[in-house]
């Protein structure tokens, strides 16, 4: 059976010097699909490079901030061994983005991931793969453990210190 998939929505900040400390997608899932692909890029990053975490956000768009996300990923390093990062009861989905661009400009970073069940009563899973330039690409699993109703998406930089310049997300309904 072919997978289609239907375009819900698309957000972006463009590039500027200052950047954005936080980025948000909201009212993009709804219940007409069960499962949702994602696809967020990344340019630069300001005054520090960081790996991207994500909050799911609920039905009134506030950002779900409880230790209730439990992930595991890998990542793969080119030239250096891979390594894995795991945990639970996090305040958030901790670097599903892999690394925003360093702070170059020709820096950029990507990450597809798929989202299930955000609207039902279920917990809510993700699941992605992304690349960073040719230097590492990383692979991903979460779920977040509550039976939160969730439409949106908030992106922060896992590095205080950085922001974001460039970002766009387009999420798409799967068939």
């Amino acid at each position: 059976m072919a997978t289609e998939l239907q375009f819900i929505k698309s957000a972006s900040y463009g590039y500027d010097d200052t950047g954005t400390s936080t980025f948000s997608i909201t009212d993009c899932f709804n219940d007409t699909y069960e499962v949702f692909f994602v696809i967020v890029t990344m340019g630069q990053s300001g005054g520090a490079a960081s790996d991207m975490n994500m909050r799911l956000l609920d039905s009134s768009d506030t950002e779900i901030s409880t230790a209730n996300y439990d992930y595991a990923g890998l990542v793969m390093n080119t030239g250096s061994v891979f390594s894995e990062n795991r945990n639970t009861g996090q305040t958030s989905f901790i670097g599903i983005a892999g690394l925003t661009g360093r702070t170059s400009t020709n820096s950029s970073s990507s990450v597809n991931f798929y989202v299930y069940n955000p609207i039902s009563s279920s917990y809510t899973f993700v699941q992605g793969q992304g690349m960073e330039n040719t230097s590492r690409g990383n692979k991903y699993i979460g779920v977040l453990d509550l039976t939160t109703s969730c439409t949106g998406m908030k992106f922060i930089p896992n590095n205080v210190s950085a922001t974001i310049r460039q970002i766009t997300v387009s999420v798409y309904g799967v068939k």
